[in-house]
């Protein structure tokens, strides 16, 4: 299920303070919160150079992972699991907020900073997601796939 994909009368693409949540989102409080604090931390961001708020990508995981009949902590992390690396937020923040399965769930999906060789932090992500378990795995496949179905998408658009 592709995100909203609408434009203004000027060509212009939504920000994402005018993205509405999909309405399974809004069946739960958790959900709920977790797409409104997305919201907020992503809040000016753009994905690539194609100029879509990248709140778009988040809400497209949580869609696979409610279509893959996935519960609500696993689906508010996968709304959460770029805050941390694009946002002020921290995983305390997140724990605090949310608790401590659904921060445990974004601390595994969150690269770490500190390993600055590019092939070892992305070694050390998925380390750490396979060991976080079933969960962070599903999170992580629904990210690949978000973002595969983005490139197709943008790759429609503007080609080569």
């Amino acid at each position: 299920m592709q995100p909203p994909r609408t434009v203004g009368p000027g060509g212009e693409r939504p920000g994402a303070d005018a993205i509405d949540p999909p309405a399974f989102v809004l069946e739960s409080e958790v959900l709920s919160l977790a797409f409104f604090v997305a919201r907020k931390a992503h809040s000016g961001h753009t994905r690539g150079g194609h100029g879509r708020p990248y709140l778009e990508h988040p809400i497209e995981v949580a869609e696979l992972l409610d279509g893959g009949g996935n519960g609500a902590t696993t689906i508010a992390a996968g709304l959460l699991h770029d805050v941390v690396e694009d946002s002020g937020l921290t995983i305390g923040d997140v724990i605090e907020c949310f608790g401590i399965p659904v921060g445990e769930l974004v601390a595994a999906l969150t690269q770490d900073p500190a390993i600055d060789d590019w092939e070892e932090r992305k070694d050390a992500l998925r380390a750490a997601v396979a060991q976080a378990g079933p969960e962070a795995i599903a999170i992580y496949v629904a990210d690949k796939l978000a973002n595969l179905q983005d490139w197709l998408a943008v790759y429609g658009e503007v080609g080569e």
